[in-house]
């Protein structure tokens, strides 16, 4: 957005343009010293920003962070994840946090959902609004309401159980970035596919996915 990348670095958080050619660290009014692994922008285009002691949010065109309350303890990878009309996905041990920006309120989707969070990896929301999780050992579920969830490991075609990440490209194909290469979902056969065949696992572990120009 507006050609900057936003990133944790050396305990803080930095910024890289376009028009610059260094990166640098940004210095702002109410955020505390930290080690940022998790830095997301919702669809308003306010920041989130998260480390182990505590996360923030910066409003769009604001020079101030302001203290990201969270229902419970921040526990777990310190990551997040954005979704549709402005959601952000906090996932913890105990599950999955979701900041409903537009209404200013949480959802919790926990045990009594049918999740445990403490290998949650990844979080994606579809053109259908069903989100998908991916776990580190437990291959991926698809939340489709209420306790019910539609599952996914190696038996089902993914390269690995452990699904560090997950992007949906703009022709709408869901990838998984797993310990064994890069998989595709076959929406027809409901099974997932390895890039480059059987031969996909040598590509090894894939950590993260990230839209390019056109639909790379």
């Amino acid at each position: 957005r507006e050609g900057r990348a936003w990133f944790g670095c050396d305990g803080g958080l930095c910024v890289a343009e376009r028009s610059a050619a260094e990166a640098r660290r940004v210095e702002m009014a109410g955020l505390a010293v930290g080690n940022y692994e998790g830095v997301v922008r919702d669809a308003s285009g306010d920041l989130y920003v998260r480390a182990r002691q505590g996360a923030y949010r910066i409003r769009a065109g604001q020079a101030r962070a302001e203290r990201w309350s969270t229902p419970g303890p921040l526990s777990g990878a310190s990551v997040l994840f954005a979704g549709a009309k402005q959601d952000v996905y906090v996932p913890h041990n105990r599950g999955l946090w979701i900041w409903k920006s537009r209404e200013g309120r949480w959802l919790s989707v926990d045990e009594e959902q049918g999740i445990a969070g403490e290998r949650l990896a990844s979080v994606i929301e579809d053109h259908e609004e069903n989100l998908w999780l991916g776990f580190a050992g437990d291959g991926l579920k698809r939340w489709l309401g209420y306790r019910e969830w539609e599952g996914f490991d190696k038996r089902d075609g993914l390269s690995s159980g452990l699904v560090w990440g997950l992007l949906r490209d703009r022709n709408g194909t869901l990838w998984a970035a797993t310990e064994a290469g890069l998989n595709w979902l076959d929406e027809a056969e409901r099974r997932w596919r390895p890039l480059g065949g059987e031969q996909g696992a040598a590509l090894g572990r894939m950590y993260s996915l990230a839209l390019g120009d056109g639909n790379t």
